[in-house]
């Protein structure tokens, strides 16, 4: 009975000193905080307030101080995606955003929702869509199409079939005229250019005739044929899946 009373003594003395550690841990995060934000820092305060939280539910005003920092925090990371997407740098303004994001969502993990612009989603559609401009070398046209969106009537989908589609049929029409069906044609072309490359077709023909396939259920059961065939998908698959669900991700 002494031996069971002596233990239940030292479990209880062993959660006093957990509790008194965690509060103590807690308060410690908390004043953390609050000299973040005195030094101007209300995103790293914001992520001190709510690692508080996590470790202390019920403190009051860490939870307080959150919403406070956090709106602050929130409103300079807009301010710094729209001075970011003003020079066109849509890839750095949208980690910004990613920021901005990471702390809305953390903040809510804790049961804290912080307030933002009613432009936010907007202003995080537009952003987002100038980076995928970015990601896929798109990002000179889709400025241009931006920038001339409403221009002699037109949107700026349309400005954009005419900026690429004009020079390419410029081009398709001075290559019909210009290049010829055999490199022994070419005037462009040295003599001795001439030469090499009529030879080099000349022998790639006569490797290739000397081990082509005719039969298509060979190529079809062949494993370098579906190797390259799930290359050609996976690639496929990574640049259009930007494409196809891009905006439902912005939309979410």
């Amino acid at each position: 009975m002494r031996h069971h009373n002596v233990r239940s003594a030292i479990c209880a003395a062993i959660a006093v000193v957990l509790i008194g550690t965690g509060c103590a841990s807690a308060t410690k995060r908390y004043e953390q905080g609050k000299e973040l934000e005195g030094q101007g820092r209300p995103a790293d305060a914001a992520q001190r307030y709510i690692s508080t939280l996590k470790k202390d539910p019920s403190y009051t005003e860490a939870r307080d101080r959150l919403v406070e920092s956090g709106r602050i925090a929130i409103a300079e990371y807009a301010r710094q995606a729209d001075a970011l997407a003003t020079t066109g740098a849509y890839t750095d303004a949208a980690d910004v955003l990613w920021a901005a994001d990471e702390l809305l969502h953390d903040a809510s993990v804790v049961g804290v929702t912080l307030q933002t612009s009613p432009g936010y989603a907007e202003r995080h559609g537009t952003v987002l869509s100038g980076a995928v401009d970015e990601a896929t070398f798109q990002r000179n046209v889709g400025i241009i199409a931006r920038r001339l969106n409403g221009t002699a009537g037109l949107t700026g989908w349309q400005w954009l079939y005419l900026v690429e589609g004009i020079p390419s049929i410029i081009l398709g029409v001075a290559v019909f005229f210009s290049f010829t069906d055999r490199p022994e044609d070419a005037s462009w072309l040295t003599s001795a250019e001439r030469t090499w490359l009529t030879e080099r077709l000349t022998s790639e023909r006569a490797a290739r005739a000397s081990v082509s396939e005719k039969s298509a259920v060979k190529a079809l059961i062949s494993p370098t044929v579906w190797w390259f065939a799930i290359l050609y998908f996976f690639t496929i698959s990574a640049y259009l899946g930007v494409i196809f669900f891009g905006p439902a991700i912005v939309a979410e």
